[in-house]
């Protein structure tokens, strides 16, 4: 099967790369910014996107994958792109599946929602949508990551056994669940996520935190906003993608 890899450049591009010449496939790389779709392939998979700069979210998380989407379309070819967890936001539900309400709560989550509704609207049983939780590639920039080097540096922390739980998954497991899409043909929105609890932070003596209340949540984001709001949710409740 011929497979054509579009992204930014970088690791992740080639480890994608990389991971599906070891499978057997027949593999073409492509940057995003060249993401004419190759004849004959039987499967675009498009692992680009901008995470941090604002400007370029639209054009990375929104355009380029919508125009790739409709050239697959053209040629009846299969379509894998990442989402993300970010969409479903200020989704309070202790298990939030694909399925739950989606609210996000800054731009990324927003372009991000932008093209799962596109995707939706295109009514492509060929477009396979998968949706990471923080991703943790040992760089420090995962929300697992962070938690851990704030427990260092604050061992006072310890001391406290909190009830929540972070989603996070590795580099190497979202990469096995991209190619499981494709051997499966996969279709509809695929969740990739794993949880982190943070008891495990905990030392063997510590004071339970007990698990607020989520009016307790939503008061608070009157005066701390949503975004912060919902990362103490997943201190103290923690939640599970399934």
């Amino acid at each position: 099967m011929k497979v054509q890899v579009i992204g930014n450049r970088g690791s992740f591009l080639n480890d994608v790369f990389n991971a599906l010449t070891k499978k057997g496939f027949y593999v073409i790389s492509t940057l995003s910014e060249e993401f004419n779709i190759i004849d004959s392939v039987s499967y675009v998979v498009y692992v680009g996107g901008e995470t941090r700069d604002q400007e370029r979210m639209h054009e990375h998380n929104v355009s380029i994958p919508s125009i790739i989407l409709n050239q697959c379309q053209e040629k009846g070819v299969s379509f894998i792109y990442l989402s993300s967890l970010s969409v479903f936001g200020w989704c309070l539900d202790d298990k939030v599946t694909a399925k739950s309400t989606r609210h996000p709560v800054d731009v990324y989550g927003i372009s991000k929602l932008e093209m799962d509704c596109f995707a939706l609207g295109s009514g492509g049983e060929r477009v396979c949508a998968v949706m990471p939780a923080s991703i943790h590639s040992g760089r420090g920039r995962s929300s697992v990551e962070k938690i851990i080097k704030l427990f260092d540096n604050y061992p006072i922390l310890g001391f406290f056994s909190f009830p929540g739980s972070l989603s996070y998954i590795r580099r190497d497991d979202l990469i096995d669940i991209i190619i499981n899409c494709i051997e499966n043909n996969r279709s509809g929105f695929v969740i990739a996520s794993n949880n982190y609890h943070l008891k495990t932070l905990s030392r063997k003596l510590s004071v339970p935190i007990p698990k607020f209340p989520l009016i307790f949540i939503r008061l608070l984001a009157f005066f701390i906003g949503k975004k912060r709001a919902l990362l103490l949710k997943m201190i103290i409740r923690g939640n599970k993608y399934i």
